[in-house]
């Protein structure tokens, strides 16, 4: 998606034109095209040594929670947005029911994890058929879960559409105010 971005911004400068259509609106404007392209590259760079940035290298990095993170999570859920008719392929049954149940499925990723650094050990790679066996295992695990997840949310759905159809019944013989047991 970046390399759209990026090749949309080149592409541009190629044919001298100081805009191309968007349907992003003003926000998309050469300084925008500019800038990605720069972070993009500026990432990258960084990633295969070729530039380092020392402590301010933490705003860019990937696996720590910096403004870049940020500014990378916003840049991709934008393009998510933009390409959605794109992505639709992508929205198989599994993928939408693990989404739809991200907090459990979480929670058992968790155990997951647990789970594979028992098997690990102090070994730092899971090799042959452990590491199969809890990849197998791991995903099963979570796909479980959401269809356990999502039947759940189906039945307490289809239980409240039930109880708001029929009145609440009382027993016959019943009558408020009277006490049924006595007390001793």
């Amino acid at each position: 998606m970046a390399a759209l971005v990026v090749g949309r911004s080149v592409v541009g400068r190629a044919l001298g034109q100081r805009r191309l259509p968007s349907r992003l609106g003003e926000a998309d404007d050469d300084l925008g095209s500019d800038s990605r392209s720069f972070f993009l590259v500026l990432r990258y760079a960084q990633v295969d040594g070729v530039v380092t940035f020392g402590k301010s290298g933490l705003l860019l990095d990937k696996w720590d929670f910096g403004v870049g993170r940020i500014i990378n999570f916003t840049a991709v859920s934008i393009l998510a947005i933009r390409f959605q008719s794109v992505l639709r392929f992508l929205a198989i049954r599994p993928l939408v029911m693990l989404g739809q149940s991200s907090l459990p499925v979480f929670c058992v990723h968790l155990l997951c994890v647990f789970f594979a650094l028992t098997i690990m050990g102090n070994d730092p790679i899971l090799r042959d058929w452990k590491g199969i066996v809890v990849i197998l295992t791991s995903l099963s695990a979570l796909l479980l879960t959401a269809k356990i997840a999502t039947n759940r949310r189906a039945n307490a759905a289809r239980n409240r559409a039930v109880a708001q159809e029929r009145p609440a019944t009382r027993p016959s013989g019943y009558e408020p105010g009277l006490a049924t047991d006595k007390v001793v």
